[in-house]
C-alpha cells in the first residue's frame, strides 16, 4: 500500500467510527426518551387512577374493625375501569383478566372462582405497578412499601381462599397484622409469584407447605387459646387433603 494513502485512510476510518458512534448514541437516547415517555404514560393512565383503590379494596375487605369502615371499594367497578386501560399492562394481566371474564360464561362448580381470580388479577396488577415504580426509585416512600406489603397479602389471601373458600378467607385475613412483623418481610416475592402462578393440582403440596408456615405464625401469636376464624378449618382442610396432594 502506498504510504501516502495511510493518513487519508485513518482519517476516513475515524470519521466513519464517529458517525456510527453518533448514530448509536442518538438511537440510544431516543430509546431512553421513548421508554421514559411510555413509563410516564403508564403511570398516568394505568397506575395513578387505580392503585389506591386496589390497596383500599384489600384494607376495607379484611378490616378487623368493620365499624371503622364508612365505604368499601366496588371491586366490579374497579375491575371494569382497569380493564378499559389494560392495554397499558402486560400479558400476565391480560391473561388474569381473561380468567375473571371466563366465569361469566362457564358454570362455577368449585365456587367463588371469580372472586379468587380477582385476587390473582390484583396481585399481578400490583406486581406490574412495582415494576413501573422501580424506575422512579421510590424505595423510601411509605406508599411504595404499602404496595409491596399488600401484594404479598393478596397472594396469601388467594392461596387461603383457594383452599377454604372466599368468605372464610376474608375472616382469616382480618388477623393479617400478625404477619407484619416477621413473616411478610422475610417472604421473597418470587416465592409468592411461583405459588400464585403454579398449577393448583401439580403444586398443591408446595402450597400446603407454605400455608402451614402461615398457620404456625398465627399459632405463635395465639393467646389464651383464642381460635382465629378459618385457622382450624384451614388446618383440617390441609390434613384431609395432604395424602391427595402428596400423590
Amino acid at each position: 500500500m502506498n504510504e501516502a494513502y495511510i493518513p487519508a485512510i485513518i482519517t476516513a476510518s475515524v470519521a466513519l467510527l464517529a458517525a456510527v458512534g453518533a448514530q448509536y448514541l442518538s438511537h440510544h437516547f431516543n430509546n431512553q426518551r421513548e421508554n421514559k415517555k411510555r413509563q410516564d404514560e403508564i403511570y398516568q393512565e394505568f397506575i395513578y387512577p387505580f392503585v389506591s383503590d386496589v390497596l383500599f379494596f384489600y384494607e376495607t375487605s379484611t378490616a378487623f374493625r368493620e365499624d371503622h369502615i364508612d365505604q368499601k371499594v366496588d371491586v366490579n367497578k374497579l375491575l371494569n375501569n382497569i380493564s378499559e386501560k389494560v392495554s397499558y399492562g402486560n400479558m400476565r394481566l391480560l391473561s388474569s383478566y381473561y380468567e375473571i371474564n371466563k366465569m361469566n360464561y362457564y358454570a362455577d362448580y368449585r365456587g367463588w372462582s371469580k372472586e379468587s381470580n380477582t385476587l390473582v388479577f390484583l396481585f399481578w396488577y400490583l406486581d406490574y405497578v412495582i415494576e413501573i415504580l422501580q424506575q422512579k426509585n421510590p424505595k423510601k416512600d411509605s406508599m411504595y412499601k404499602n404496595i409491596i406489603r399488600t401484594q404479598k397479602l393478596y397472594a396469601i389471601w388467594y392461596l387461603v381462599a383457594d383452599e377454604i373458600g372466599y368468605p372464610l378467607s376474608i375472616e382469616f385475613m382480618k388477623y393479617d397484622f400478625y404477619l407484619y412483623e416477621n413473616f411478610l418481610p422475610e417472604i421473597e416475592i418470587k416465592v409468592l409469584r411461583d405459588l400464585v402462578n403454579s398449577n393448583r393440582v401439580n403444586y398443591r403440596q408446595r402450597r400446603f407447605n407454605f400455608l402451614k408456615m402461615v398457620i404456625r405464625e398465627f399459632e405463635r401469636k395465639e393467646e389464651n387459646d383464642h381460635s382465629y376464624p378459618g385457622l382450624q378449618e384451614l388446618k383440617e382442610h390441609i390434613e384431609r387433603n395432604k395424602i391427595i396432594a402428596s400423590n
